[in-house]
């Protein structure tokens, strides 16, 4: 019997790039954040994930200090959506006349935006030297990327979601259930006292897995639950039907921001 051969239709994967419209023009970046509209920008044209993407040049005029420089970040209009300011510099010496021109290029994490949300190329300067960005379509194009299949937005995989609804996984446990995801915001660690954050899992079963990180105002991130060999700074992590219970034994509110992932079936 002579075998058939098949061959797997691959999807056809393209880029979608939105470019900028034609803008030319220089602005001087003050002490403090320009605000969103002084610099380039581009237009999320839909619902979807997205990678936002800007180049350009940073002139720097250093005429009194011995540093000159400045920050960028990308701005949605409400926050920054690249993971830190990127900053860039020239030193030389105090008085001395310097004029130079640093490329850049700043970008942000694959995440969702919704259609029509501007995105801004954002920045401060850090003395009172002069700085500007330069920025036109032939120098800096800030770019979009959606990923097609065939045309079509690409739906993300439930299991790369983390969400703080309630999200489907995809993923099954032994006893056939479906696994669901959940990430909950708990806020700052308590001084010396257990706290009750209301997860809002209705049904909750079997907690398949489970990550809990505490961030402090110092950028220091810490573990939950967490051992330490002095039993005073133990950290207990209990999650019962309803809540989300941490008990801590000394003073960890320094730590303003923490967040627990659950992995769940429901009865």
């Amino acid at each position: 019997m002579v075998g058939q051969s098949s061959s797997k239709v691959e999807p056809m994967w393209q880029k979608q790039e939105v470019v900028t419209s034609a803008q030319t023009g220089t602005y001087t970046v003050t002490t403090g954040w320009v605000d969103a509209g002084n610099g380039f920008s581009v237009t999320i044209p839909r619902d979807g994930y997205y990678i936002v993407r800007a180049t350009g040049t940073v002139r720097i005029e250093h005429t009194a200090n011995n540093q000159c420089g400045c920050y960028l970040r990308l701005y949605d209009g409400a926050a920054e959506i690249n993971n830190t300011p990127k900053y860039y510099d020239k030193w030389g010496t105090a008085g001395e006349d310097i004029e130079v021109r640093i490329p850049f290029h700043i970008e942000c994490q694959y995440q969702y935006f919704s259609g029509g949300t501007v995105i801004t190329l954002q920045a401060q300067k850090t003395n009172t030297d002069t700085v500007s960005i330069e920025y036109s379509a032939g120098i800096s194009e800030g770019y979009i990327e959606a990923i097609l299949q065939n045309g079509v937005a690409l739906t993300i995989p439930t299991d790369r979601v983390y969400d703080t609804s309630e999200t489907n996984t995809g993923k099954v446990w032994i006893d056939g259930k479906p696994i669901y995801r959940k990430v909950v915001n708990c806020g700052a660690l308590p001084d010396t006292t257990t706290k009750n954050i209301a997860h809002g899992i209705t049904t909750i079963d079997n907690v398949v897995g489970h990550a809990a990180w505490a961030k402090s105002t110092g950028n220091s991130r810490i573990p939950l639950p967490y051992s330490h060999s002095n039993d005073i700074y133990n950290m207990r992590l209990l999650i019962t039907n309803t809540n989300i219970e941490i008990e801590t034994f000394a003073a960890w509110s320094t730590y303003t921001s923490c967040y627990v992932v659950l992995e769940y079936t429901k009865v």
